[in-house]
């Protein structure tokens, strides 16, 4: 996957999914919960949207997995032989944070997949405690909805810094 499929498939998941549908319905969750808003439906929707969830882990796993590949794309040629000081000490310092830039990316993906293990805890678990149609709301299901919001945000959120780590798309 190169730099730019990687920002595409990383935008698929953090904002067409993650953020547009998960975090919208948790948000709305949470209002029928503390009786701002009435929709019987929330909850088969909610276990509709959770049920996605291998794929779209499975898709995360992708995307994290292939951030080599993408990173590799924008390296210098090596062995470059440059005769200018200001052209070799400016080369020098871009190639010396551009290492810094890749350990950070490496350690940022490590944070974004125990995220997504974190996630996917907290999916399983609301999912166990969400009612079906006319059921009585578990007491648990305020602090499922609750754990799961934080989650997919922290999820969110490192899925995000990767990208400005990354770039711009190449």
């Amino acid at each position: 996957m190169n730099a730019s499929e990687w920002t595409k498939a990383r935008s698929d998941f953090n904002h067409a999914w993650l953020k547009n549908r998960v975090l919208v319905a948790i948000a709305k969750a949470r209002k029928v919960l503390d009786g701002y808003v009435r929709d019987d439906r929330i909850w088969e929707d909610l276990r509709l949207l959770l049920q996605e969830w291998p794929e779209r882990l499975h898709d995360a796993l992708g995307i994290l997995n292939s951030i080599g590949d993408a990173t590799t794309q924008i390296d210098f040629l090596p062995g470059l032989f440059v005769e200018d000081a200001i052209t070799r000490d400016f080369l020098s310092d871009l190639s010396r944070r551009r290492s810094v830039n890749t350990d950070e990316i490496h350690l940022d993906t490590h944070s974004a997949r125990s995220a997504l293990f974190e996630m996917d805890t907290a999916v399983i678990e609301c999912g166990a405690h969400l009612p079906n149609q006319g059921e009585i709301l578990p007491e648990d299901l305020h602090k499922s909805i609750q754990r799961l919001e934080a989650k997919s945000r922290a999820v969110a959120h490192s899925f995000s810094e990767l990208n400005d780590k990354m770039g711009p798309a190449r």
